[in-house]
């Protein structure tokens, strides 16, 4: 038997004065004061505040992005219409007009400005265009 063997537990208790040193060299902590109570509070509502900005920019990024397609794409649809010149969305006598225009002005013109499919814009697809603008529904 080893001299540890026979130490018991009643001889583990320390002396009285070691007790009352080591209190007193690592003594408790201080009460928390309501000066230090209100800046945790503080910086916690900074933390989630924060937290929450940053979970409204993930929640608005894609509707963002999807806005912004639309917007892209939205005056190519508008302008895809048979005999809308100006690119309105709607086919009326400023299309016939314009496209009068740019038949007297030797422009460019766009074959899907050819209304009567005849591969030449003329006078005959001002004539369409102003007749579609005029009809009654």
């Amino acid at each position: 038997m080893t001299d540890n063997d026979s130490i018991r537990d009643t001889d583990l208790t320390a002396p009285a004065a070691l007790v009352r040193d080591l209190r007193s060299l690592y003594h408790a902590p201080l009460a928390v004061t309501p000066e230090v109570d209100q800046r945790v509070r503080q910086a916690t509502w900074r933390h989630f505040a924060r937290r929450g900005r940053m979970r409204a920019l993930r929640w608005l990024t894609p509707l963002a992005a999807a806005a912004a397609a639309v917007l892209i794409l939205l005056p190519h649809s508008r302008q895809g219409a048979v005999g809308d010149v100006d690119g309105s969305g709607a086919v009326d006598i400023l299309d016939a007009f314009a496209l009068a225009r740019r038949v007297e002005a030797s422009e460019s013109l766009k074959a899907r400005w050819d209304v009567n499919g005849d591969a030449e814009v003329d006078q005959s697809d001002i004539d369409l265009i102003a007749a579609a603008a005029v009809a009654l529904q």
